[in-house]
């Protein structure tokens, strides 16, 4: 028996043009670790971007098998009724981030949040905009998604730009404690399908149909 049979998203494949994602494996795990050692935050950010404390430069063995207990959870966790699939991103072959989707009650509310981030030495070549565009088209043209959430702190000016790109308008503010432990105001946005702005090359999946199965998603 294959794994893909035991758990069907890790037989989820979504691509657009040179861009790839996958439901987080075992063995993306080591390679993720490591461009997180490279920095994801970009310099010219004024406030610690991230609402966990996985980026702040504390590359220690202690952090790495915290995230790797992180992205064991998702796997464990994921049922109908509540999940979270942190996805794996290539561009060209080479892995560059992390791109996630997650919902409660997906079959009856049709609604679910988005997040990522990026290597720093990945960022500024639009990788950021189309990542979250193939999320999005998969999340609304293949799972029946109604509605998406994102959220970005307010001085976290790229990210809130990509959301303005994609198509999200903005749905509120709240306060959060940023990864670094200090309070600050998020900006919330929303995107529903007649607004998506859609990537340039379309988007195909493979794997769809157990996917959708295993979220209580099959017709």
């Amino acid at each position: 028996m294959r794994l893909e049979e035991l758990h069907p998203p890790f037989g989820l494949r979504i691509r657009s043009g040179d861009l790839e994602m996958h439901p987080v494996r075992m063995d993306d795990i080591p390679v993720l670790l490591d461009l997180i050692a490279t920095g994801v935050v970009s310099a010219d950010i004024p406030g610690y971007p991230l609402a966990g404390p996985f980026a702040l430069g504390d590359d220690t063995m202690a952090r790495r098998r915290s995230s790797l207990r992180f992205w064991w959870q998702s796997w464990v966790d994921a049922t109908p009724e509540r999940w979270a699939f942190p996805m794996t991103v290539l561009r060209g072959g080479v892995v560059v981030g992390v791109q996630d989707i997650l919902a409660r009650d997906f079959p009856t509310i049709r609604s679910a949040e988005t997040g990522s981030w990026l290597g720093v030495q990945h960022q500024g070549k639009g990788t950021g905009k189309l990542m979250r565009q193939v999320m999005c088209t998969f999340a609304f043209d293949h799972l029946g998604a109604r509605e998406l959430h994102s959220g970005a702190f307010h001085d976290n000016h790229r990210s809130l730009g990509v959301s303005r790109a994609v198509g999200y308008e903005f749905n509120g503010r709240r306060l959060m404690l940023r990864g670094n432990g200090e309070a600050s105001e998020e900006v919330l946005v929303r995107l529903t399908p007649d607004r998506l702005v859609r990537p340039e090359v379309p988007v195909e999946v493979d794997g769809l149909g157990p996917f959708l199965d295993f979220l209580g998603l099959a017709d």
